[in-house]
Formats: structure tokens, C-alpha cells, sequence
């Protein structure tokens, strides 16, 4: 059976864990320009090319953000937006339904990271 980690401790160890993962499996770093509904920002990405994907993490107000795009990002064009394709988002503490990303734990102590399905809106 899985569980719903929501210990803020355990959710922020396991954050960075991941953070570890993904940064351990990046090609190359730098800086992209993500556009989103409504405008753009610059942000730190990392990419690797064997999985075909980009990634960006950090803190937001209630939750860790973690989008995801394909395709290699145009680094360092700030007039050329990379989309976001995914986000798996996770609170901070407890369960948060707005947020729709999470920790899961099995019996035999194995962590998945999971995604409600909710569409962002």
C-alpha cells in the first residue's frame, strides 16, 4: 500500500534528494527563458539529452516547484521561451489538493514521486 509522505522534515530531505538525482543525471546547466500563460522569467535549467528533457527546481511560496520541458533548451536567448510541458509540484507539509505533486512510501519503505493528474489551469 503507499502512503502520502507529509512530514515537512521528510518532504524537504526527500526534496533534496531528488534535486541530487537530478543533477547527478544533467548534461549541462545554465540559463533558459521559461514562458508560461500570461508572460516569461529567466531561470536556471539543466538538460540531458539521453532522457530528452530539461529541468528547473526551487521554492515557491507553498511548495517545491519542479517543471520539466522537452527538447533542448534554447540557453542564454531570453527572447526564446522554453514551455514548461510538467510540473510535479509538492508541498511542503501535509497534503495540499491544490498542489498536485507528492512523496509516496510502500511497505517496504521504496519513495515514488507521484502527480495527482490534476491539469494546471
Amino acid at each position: 500500500m503507499l502512503r502520502i509522505i507529509t512530514d515537512r522534515d521528510r518532504i524537504t530531505s526527500l526534496q533534496s534528494e531528488f534535486e541530487g538525482i537530478l543533477q547527478n543525471a544533467a548534461e549541462k546547466h545554465g540559463q533558459i527563458t521559461m514562458g508560461y500563460q500570461g508572460g516569461h522569467e529567466p531561470i536556471k535549467a539543466s538538460w540531458n539529452s539521453k532522457l530528452g528533457i530539461w529541468w528547473s527546481t526551487h521554492k515557491s511560496q507553498n511548495r517545491f516547484w519542479n517543471a520539466f520541458g522537452v527538447e533542448e533548451p534554447k540557453w542564454d536567448q531570453p527572447k526564446a521561451a522554453n514551455n514548461v510541458i510538467c510540473e510535479i509540484n509538492i508541498p511542503y507539509v501535509g497534503v495540499n489538493r491544490r498542489v498536485a505533486g507528492a512523496f509516496l512510501e510502500d511497505d517496504d519503505g521504496q519513495i515514488y514521486l507521484a502527480h495527482s493528474g490534476k491539469r494546471m489551469s
